[in-house]
């Protein structure tokens, strides 16, 4: 048995072995593409930022999986890692943003940390960490009342928990006296997208409110 047939023999035994390396960063560049709308720039430029973020994720786990993959003669060995690996941008910079066209056209460079939250189990501040820029897009708008900066939207994943906070704060001040707060930190989660299998109410209730955090 070759090197190779040992490495696969272990993947295949001992999957756990092969997400020892997770959470790591990968630096990539990418490209966000949207229609453009010459009567709302800021949105269109918004959107193709957004888009940029979410191409460089992919392409971020994409080149993970392309490391992990073993060939030996016919037998491909590709881990499951495209679908359990959660990616978050640590950092980004907006390299050049034009009119294409009919296309808004952003090309970043990105640091993208990745992470197995099956495997690991990720805490709710985790997997705060790892929320989507779409989704921390809207949460910026509704909290703000107006479409977020570049540079706010880029703090605000670095730092998610005080927006997300603000945007409890104010959610919950418009529905108070129709919602119970249990029911509204659990359809908040929901809508962020966090497993809650390992957390309780007093863990959600923590995380959202203001001086509870941890």
């Amino acid at each position: 048995m070759n090197t190779n047939q040992l490495v696969i023999c272990a993947a295949l035994l001992c999957p756990s072995l092969c997400a020892a390396d997770t959470p790591q960063t990968v630096s990539v560049t990418a490209v966000g593409m949207v229609l453009n709308n010459p009567s709302e720039p800021v949105q269109s430029r918004q959107r193709s930022l957004i888009e940029a973020q979410r191409m460089a994720v992919e392409k971020a786990i994409g080149t993970m999986v392309k490391a992990h993959a073993l060939v030996d003669k016919s037998i491909l060995v590709e881990s499951t890692i495209y679908t359990q690996t959660a990616g978050r941008i640590r950092q980004f910079e907006i390299l050049t943003q034009s009119i294409d066209g009919i296309w808004m056209k952003t090309i970043i460079k990105a640091d993208v940390d990745l992470a197995d939250p099956i495997e690991d189990h990720l805490s709710l501040h985790e997997q705060l960490s790892h929320l989507s820029p779409s989704k921390m897009f809207g949460v910026l708008t509704f909290v703000n009342g107006s479409t977020p900066s570049d540079y706010e939207l880029r703090q605000a994943l670095q730092d998610p928990v005080p927006p997300i906070q603000a945007f409890y704060s104010k959610l919950k001040g418009q529905v108070s006296k129709t919602i119970p707060d249990t029911l509204l930190v659990e359809s908040i989660s929901k809508q962020l997208g966090l497993n809650t299998d390992h957390a309780n109410l007093d863990d959600l209730e923590n995380l959202f409110m203001t001086g509870r955090s941890n």
